[in-house]
């Protein structure tokens, strides 16, 4: 279920940012977070919100089928270990961290592989226009990023704001992000996935606090 929450976000709001903005100087390293995660912490989302997911050969959309519930809270390690995890051919995030603070807000830095975002953007079912898919030539090949922010969703509907947010070394002004653009498509892709209701999902305490019905399966490619 996190890889629902905290990879869409990912994907479609830094993802498409990236491909948003221009001119940007290349970090070779993302911002390290100090999240250390274990296997264990990734046996322990698991067993909290018991998705599967399956590969199929040369298959890049997004599959998902089944149902189950989600009432749970999830701790920095247990969403960088799902993160992290994620053998999707196409997954366009690598290095990945994410904190949650004590005060509501989210930190997560890691790169996103160029060569995948289009396959990535496809597969959500997420229309760019030409001309910003262009300008991603002008990116470095594996661009880092951070963010900071605080994010709520209640009855699939987004609230939130960036505090910060970086692409390689290049700060990107508050007032030239686009808010508004960002919260529209990552709806439209939440609204995409079928058997997904989050009724609320929050950053309280250091934790995610999840309550939603899920899709129980993921297959993609490999």
């Amino acid at each position: 279920m996190k890889k629902l929450i905290i990879g869409i976000v990912v994907i479609l709001i830094i993802g498409y940012l990236a491909l948003t903005l221009m001119g940007f100087t290349g970090l070779s390293r993302p911002k390290d977070l100090g999240v250390r995660y274990t296997d264990a912490d990734l046996a322990s989302l698991q067993a909290k919100a018991p998705y599967r997911t399956e590969y199929a050969e040369g298959d890049k959309t997004l599959v998902y089928s089944g149902k189950m519930e989600v009432k749970d809270s999830f701790t920095s390690e247990e969403i960088t270990a799902r993160l992290n995890s994620n053998q999707w051919k196409y997954n366009t995030m690598t290095d990945t961290q994410v904190r949650i603070n004590p005060d509501g807000t989210a930190e997560i830095s890691g790169k996103i592989k160029k060569a995948f975002v289009d396959e990535t953007l496809d597969a959500f079912k997420v229309n760019i226009d030409k001309d910003i898919l262009d300008k991603a030539t002008m990116l470095p090949a594996d661009p880092v990023y951070y963010a900071k922010g605080k994010v709520t969703i209640i009855d699939n509907k987004i609230s939130g704001d960036v505090e910060e947010l970086k692409i390689g070394s290049f700060d990107i002004p508050k007032d030239q992000i686009p808010k508004g653009r960002i919260i529209s498509v990552f709806e439209k892709a939440l609204a995409d996935v079928p058997n997904l209701d989050i009724r609320k999902m929050e950053f309280v305490d250091g934790k995610m606090n999840l309550d939603a019905t899920s899709p129980q399966v993921v297959t993609v490619g490999k």
